[in-house]
């Protein structure tokens, strides 16, 4: 991908416009069609046996909405503009954040499901020219490839049926992916996560025709200023266990590991940008699904952090594997920071719909900085209070807690406050509830999909970490 400061014009152009930078172009096709940089407005041209495609941008100037309109763009021509070289020219007008989102936007329509139909615009032979005057040209171009690799991985991992990808699949995919980017590479079996005590885990797995895989993946570059710990929620699939779901949608559970594949997808970008951060990626990887040993509502299982859980409702499995794997990583990797992501209620969902995701923290001020950075890029979170009362509905008569309520409200609050009691008082955790926002309705879907939400938030957040934060 190649950056040049000038046009050519022997090669089709994608050219953005603003209402302003329409004023000021001396473009002589714009004479012979109508068009006025409308808001999603689109219009393709032919000159000289090239083909011009011209977008509007209005007076738009938001992340999400530059990437909104690049991307509709991008699916909208998608078999056009693969065809042949191409060059993007950038409005000189936009900062180097918002033409950033103009490529991510118009990379991330290029996506398809249809591996038969495209490949990947980071697989195409011909060449891409982006052409910007900005200074930072450099700098956030590679950014918008980096998230846009990220995404597309975690995109395609996620929309994977799931026989493609249990546990045992999952693991020989990390440990393939750690050989690619460069990461450490451990991962633990069942009799090595029962010498951990990871019996929260275990207890979710028990019932399945495959070995659980506790993968971790090190990403550790020399000049690191802090030490963070990612843990992605990875049930490959959930059929609910004993507590089985309906079966109308019930195919679409092959989301559930949505929380790890946006890690997956984060910590690729973040190699890929080499940030100074030491990153632990953890995936307690199984599925939860129902036979003759599954575990029951009523059982009372131990965990890592040695305290022990009465069972309520075993569609509520992702708050188990992530228990334990809070409990062990706080524990055996000391990080400054540790934030745990997951398709994890119904509830987040009937809270936020499916503009937002949950977010809790025990760092108001990491809160704040993850909620600013969503708010700029367009992935928002919304904070949900972690009140001491929240917790008296999870005392139990049997075991030192119930992981589930027998309210049948907030359930979002519930299951945060049920993880904080395995993060041993961490000052600086983070988690952050995702299931309305990480699998949804999209223009290169018939049903729903993988959308990619996160990896630009936490790459973003990564970013802006600093030694004194």
């Amino acid at each position: 991908m190649q950056i040049v400061s000038q046009p050519q014009s022997d090669i089709q152009t994608i050219h953005f416009f603003t209402k302003e930078s329409l004023k000021q172009a001396q473009l002589s096709l714009l004479s012979n069609i109508a068009f006025e940089a409308g808001k999603k407005e689109f219009a393709h041209a032919l000159s000289q046996d090239k083909n011009y495609f011209l977008i509007g941008l209005g007076e738009e100037t938001t992340q999400k909405a530059l990437r909104d309109i690049a991307a509709s763009f991008a699916h909208t021509y998608r078999k056009k503009i693969a065809e042949e070289d191409t060059q993007i020219i950038l409005p000189e007008s936009l900062d180097e954040h918002q033409q950033e989102n103009l490529l991510i936007g118009l990379f991330s329509g290029l996506y398809t499901l249809d591996k038969k139909e495209a490949k990947s615009f980071l697989q195409w032979d011909h060449s891409i020219k982006i052409v910007t005057q900005h200074a930072q040209a450099e700098e956030f171009v590679q950014k918008a490839k980096s998230i846009t690799e990220g995404k597309f991985i975690a995109m395609d991992l996620l929309n994977l049926p799931p026989n493609h990808k249990n546990s045992e699949i999952l693991k020989d995919f990390f440990k393939n992916m750690a050989s690619e980017y460069g990461w450490e590479f451990n991962s633990m079996g069942r009799e090595e996560c029962k010498k951990q005590n990871l019996h929260s885990f275990l207890a979710v797995n028990q019932a399945s025709a495959h070995k659980p895989a506790f993968v971790t993946l090190q990403y550790k570059p020399e000049n690191a200023v802090k030490k963070v710990v990612l843990i992605g929620k990875c049930i490959t699939f959930d059929t609910g266990g004993v507590s089985i779901k309906p079966s109308e949608n019930m195919h679409l559970m092959k989301s559930d590991m949505g929380g790890a594949t946006t890690v997956l997808g984060t910590l690729i970008a973040a190699t890929q940008l080499q940030l100074p951060v030491h990153i632990y990626a953890v995936f307690p990887a199984t599925d939860n699904v129902l036979s003759a040993t599954a575990y029951l509502p009523g059982d009372v299982i131990a965990s890592h952090a040695g305290k022990t859980i009465e069972v309520i409702n075993t569609d509520a499995e992702g708050r188990m594997t992530l228990a334990d794997a809070l409990s062990y990583s706080i524990k055996e990797y000391q990080a400054d920071i540790v934030l745990d992501i997951a398709t994890l209620t119904g509830s987040v969902v009937r809270a936020l719909g499916y503009q937002a995701a949950g977010i809790f923290s025990s760092n108001d001020k990491l809160l704040e900085q993850i909620q600013n950075i969503g708010n700029e890029t367009g992935e928002r979170v919304w904070p949900f209070p972690m009140w001491d009362e929240y917790a008296e509905d999870l005392k139990s008569d049997v075991a030192d807690l119930k992981h589930i309520s027998n309210t049948p409200l907030s359930d979002v609050i519930y299951a945060a406050k049920f993880l904080q009691a395995f993060t041993h008082d961490h000052k600086s955790w983070v988690h952050i509830d995702i299931a309305g926002v990480a699998f949804g309705s999209n223009a290169y879907s018939k049903d729903r999909s993988a959308t990619g939400y996160g990896v630009q938030l936490l790459t973003n957040w990564l970013q802006s970490i600093k030694a004194e934060d």
